[in-house]
């Protein structure tokens, strides 16, 4: 390229450079600038050569553009080797022919574009480094464009292909509100021009999947695909899907500019569809980060926003006028502004009496719950743990700096000084000897400072040396209430540690009031030695090992053994008389504290937040029928084990940590009150966070600790919130499900596993011998059988109950009819807008058996394929704009549990499987953009299948819960009398 880079968003010293583009078998790629001393160019009649000085790199294109070659040699990028393209299309400009004396070649929004090679048969052999791109038989293009910028468009989709016997290129840009579209479509069949034109109505370019929006406002999300459309006049409509490989890195060149490669598969719209390759071009102006985020929030804020209104009969404006380009600042203050009339409204519907006040809560708290669970600043590097499995830390940083001796008060982050400390504890212990040697912070913790110091003393003539721990409360605390208090927390661990045998600290020295020289009150107590598994965020990605599990589940046990008397200082020390706290039921102890909480909210000042609003109203409208004798918030178990439940079962069996604790002797708990305690902790938690964001905000506080706030713990708490209040009480298994496993995470498949049989000593029935565990090869499809019944078929059923969509889909294949072979397909997509169902037999074509095993639907509108463990559903119904990608990943094992003797295996299936999993993906629907993630059942069954005279009745049900608890249960009949086989695992 000969131009300025500043132009293209470049700071590179010459004029003269290239972009060099890679893409390898394995997925990974490669995108550089190379600079060039000086570029040196001749022209033979129609073509010409091009020599880059300096990175031994250039082209030769053939006199007649029949032929062009590229080579490169850069030793300093490890990059050599030559590609040819021999043409196999006619030179042309945007809509005429090279030899068209007509031809206009500024035609692309100001910019010159010439195609010297719309589609050619390409060789190539070059190596980047040890990696290589190596073909005999590819397809190859070329072309040349020029002018003095990119095209003034905030956007534009440019895409090249060779499909059967098509070559096509469409360009689709969008130029603003007042500038409409510029579109350009060519089209050619066996080499004849059908289609040649600027006119907007001759084309539509649309991406798919992953949420990318049309137009695009930002480099991310990038699509998976997108679907194009031409309108040829009398020659018809054509169609074409297009399927993206790997994504694309920004290209260093052109803000927002990104390329593909990838697959495609289409044609005449009821016609023959062909397969081929292509390469695709995005331009997005730049628009990331969270503005994207904020403008979508915006959005549904005021819609919600009029919904709350019109609920309340309320008066005032939901309308934020805010526009296309509003800077950063602008959209943070009008989304502040949203979410302070949100949070106002929903006090107002909190204290109501209204019939939809539940869900328009709910619904508010989902909506600030998306800020967090959406932002894309909320990366995975600022949520890892820095721990490894085995305990130990796994962090290159040096620990806090100890600092002996010196008075270090002019650091304003350090609220303790050895000097202060010192003076205190010398008071407190009458002990003018003592000194305090070294005192540093120690890292981690959130809700109150925790510092490791040395002190010696000589008072016995002999130097004694010990170590304590000191806990201290911030200047600014993030909560003001129960233990969360030093000196409750004082008192509770005097108690616990000089009445019980639990293994605690035991306090020493409580520094309150504040001493001279401390900015909060502290104490300190004695060091236990220990190691710590996982910080919070990082749970997931840490083994938690059987006997740290075991031993956790007998402290607990003991913990909750304890009777309240051996308390009864701590509820001195916050005004309660033991004996009436004895006989206060559950039920009545935690209306008492949720009433506190609501009067803490009001009397201490926090962010407005519409998710705290209804949370504690969900909890006041949900507590626990619980007349036992006890006390909520202390000696309650369930609320004990609900808040570790979320962080321990991520990496450890929920159900086998419960029967640790049954052995030790833990108390009898209810697991139905689960969702209610794991509410309620997040409820302290959540007020917490509020009020650290609330800190830091206003000044009060400079602890960038509490910046993980934003960054992960508030997407985390609010999903638990979310989710348990969601549950029915008595789902068990959905409760244990639930938080077992993270759906990203992938599960492993075995390979190639030998057929055997699952033994399982509690199975009963006629069928309890039958059970097999297959591999593989019962994924694929298989190899027809010889009678004209014989059938092999797929199937899949979803639910993301968060989006509350869902699917049900089937894939049959029946090759041996006697009118020709047929593929059935069922589609049918459940959504909020609205439901979609296609039944249709289509003619079985030989394409319809995919590579690898996969199933054709006859006329590309559905797919299934097989790949690495992942069964890939593609849906594409293009009139009515709606297109999927669903992943589904077993959870389970190939157990074949269907019947083998009597006619039903005779005549309606050889083979049956239904095996539970996870299911991701996306779905566009309605010009809605949903992720999917949720759960899922595939089934395939092959084989013979007659559906009218192999049972006189069935009834068939499967469910899953995730890899927790799942289930097959089946009864057929052969007969209307009383012979009947049931079966299921």
């Amino acid at each position: 390229m000969n131009s300025n880079p500043a132009r293209f968003g470049l700071d590179l010293p010459t004029s003269n450079w290239f972009i060099f583009h890679a893409r390898f078998a394995d997925g990974e790629g490669i995108d550089l600038v190379v600079p060039a001393d000086s570029a040196v160019i001749n022209t033979f009649g129609e073509g010409s050569t091009g020599l880059w000085e300096g990175t031994g790199s250039g082209w030769a294109g053939a006199t007649d553009l029949s032929k062009f070659t590229i080579s490169f040699d850069i030793p300093n990028k490890e990059i050599k080797g030559v590609v040819d393209v021999t043409s196999t299309a006619k030179p042309r400009s945007a809509i005429r022919l090279a030899s068209d004396s007509e031809a206009d070649l500024m035609n692309i929004g100001g910019m010159g574009w010439a195609i010297g090679a719309p589609s050619g048969k390409a060789i190539a052999h070059v190596t980047v480094g040890d990696k290589e791109v190596s073909f005999a038989d590819g397809r190859g293009y070329h072309d040349h464009n020029w002018g003095s910028s990119l095209p003034a468009w905030l956007n534009w989709y440019a895409i090249s292909a060779e499909v059967g016997p098509f070559v096509w290129t469409a360009i689709e840009a969008y130029k603003g509100e007042e500038g409409g579209y510029f579109k350009n479509a060519w089209l050619t069949l066996d080499g004849n021009i059908i289609l040649a034109s600027f006119d907007e109505d001759s084309l539509f370019v649309r991406p798919w999947g992953n949420g990318a929006e049309y137009p695009p406002k930002g480099f991310d999300p990038q699509p998976l695909g997108v679907i194009i459309s031409f309108n040829a006049g009398i020659h018809g409509e054509y169609h074409f899907n297009l399927t993206s490989h790997g994504s694309s890195p920004g290209l260093p060149i052109g803000k927002g500019l990104a390329k593909w490669f990838g697959s495609i598969v289409g044609g005449k719209v009821g016609g023959k569809k062909y397969h081929g390759v292509e390469l695709w071009a995005r331009y997005a102006h730049g628009d990331s980060g969270t503005r994207p985020l904020l403008r979508s929030l915006l959005s549904q804020g005021i819609a919600l926003e009029s919904d709350l209104r019109s609920a309340l009969d309320s008066g005032g404006t939901s309308y934020e006028d805010i526009a296309d380009d509003a800077p950063f600042d602008e959209l943070a203050r009008s989304y502040e502004d949203v979410t302070d009339r949100i949070a106002a409204l929903s006090q107002d519907l909190a204290n109501s009496s209204l019939k939809h006040t539940p869900s328009l809560l709910r619904r508010a708290a989902e909506w600030e719950a998306a800020y967090y669970t959406q932002n894309p600043k909320a990366t995975k590097e600022a949520t890892q743990s820095s721990c490894k499995g085995d305990g130990k830390a796994n962090d290159s940083r040096p620990a806090a700096k100890s600092i002996p001796g010196a008075d270090f008060e002019e650091n304003d982050n350090v609220g303790i000084s050895p000097n202060a400390l010192e003076s205190f504890l010398q008071a407190s212990r009458s002990d003018p000897t003592l000194k305090v040697s070294e005192l540093s912070r120690v890292t981690g913790g959130h809700g109150k400072q925790t510092y490791s110091c040395e002190v010696r003393s000589s008072r016995s003539n002999l130097e004694e040396r010990s170590e304590l721990m000191i806990r201290k409360a911030d200047k600014a605390p993030i909560i003001l209430r129960s233990t969360f208090r030093i000196e409750e927390e004082f008192a509770l661990l005097h108690d616990l540690s000089t009445n019980t045998d639990f293994p605690c600290p035991r306090p020493f020295d409580l520094a309150s009031p504040v001493p001279h020289g401390v900015d909060a009150p502290f104490f300190t107590m004695s060091k236990l030695r220990g190691a710590i598994p996982s910080m919070y965020l990082g749970t997931e990605n840490v083994v938690i090992q059987e006997k740290t599990a075991k031993e956790l589940a007998q402290l607990m046990a003991r913990l909750h053994s304890y009777p309240l008397e051996k308390f009864t200082g701590y509820f001195k020390t916050i005004g309660e008389d033991v004996e009436a706290v004895k006989r206060m039921p559950i039920a009545d102890r935690y209306r008492k504290s949720l009433d506190s909480w609501a009067k803490y909210i009001k009397d201490v000042e926090h962010l407005p937040s519409p998710f705290l609003t209804w949370l504690l109203h969900w909890l006041q409208s949900h507590v626990p029928d619980d007349d036992h004798w006890g006390c909520a918030e202390f000696l309650s178990p369930e609320q004990d084990l609900a808040y570790i439940q979320p962080l321990l079962s991520k990496s450890y069996s929920w159900e086998r940590f419960l029967d640790h604790y049954k052995e030790a002797g833990g108390c009898n708990i209810r697991e139905e009150n689960f969702p209610f305690v794991q509410a309620y902790a997040v409820l302290r938690t959540m007020l917490a966070f509020n009020r650290a964001n609330r800190n830091i905000g206003v000044g009060d506080s400079q602890d960038i600790r509490f910046l993980l706030t934003e960054y992960g713990y508030l997407a985390a708490f609010m999903g638990i919130g979310l989710e348990s209040t969601s549950r029915h009480p008595n789902h068990k298994a959905i409760t244990q499900a639930a938080s077992i496993d993270v759906l990203d995470e992938p599960v492993t498949t075995q390979i190639s596993v030998e057929s055997h049989p699952a033994i399982n000593t509690d199975a009963h029935g006629p069928q309890a011998d039958t059970f097999t565990i297959r591999g593989d090869e019962t994924k694929v499809r298989q190899s027809p059988g010889p009678t004209s019944n014989w059938q092999d078929s797929v199937v899949l059923v979803w639910w993301d109950d968060e989006n509350k969509i869902g699917g049900f889909h089937r894939l049959g294949h029946e090759p041996n009819r006697s009118t020709g072979g047929e593929a059935i397909i069922w589609t049918n997509i459940v959504t909020p807008t609205g439901i979609f169902k296609r039944v249709q037999t289509n003619t079985l074509r030989e394409a319809d058996k995919l590579p690898g095993g996969g199933f054709g639907s006859g006329d590309d509108t559905c797919s299934v394929e097989y790949v690495d463990g992942d069964h890939i559903w593609t849906i594409d119904e293009p009139e009515q704009a709606i297109t999927a990608r669903i992943v589904h990943r077993d959870t389970g094992p190939n157990v074949d549990c269907f019947p083998k003797r009597g006619s039903m295996e005779k005549d309606f299936s050889t083979a049956h499987f239904d095996i539970p999993g996870r299911v991701t993906g996306q779905l566009t629907f309605s010009g809605r953009k949903y992720d999917i993630k949720g759960l899922s059942l595939r089934d395939h069954g092959w084989g013979n299948r007659d559906w009218g005279e192999s049972a006189y009745s069935h009834r068939w049900l499967v469910g899953t819960a995730g890899e927790s608890f799942s289930f097959i249960a089946g009864r057929e009949a052969e007969d209307d009398v009383d012979y009947r086989r049931e079966f299921g695992h």
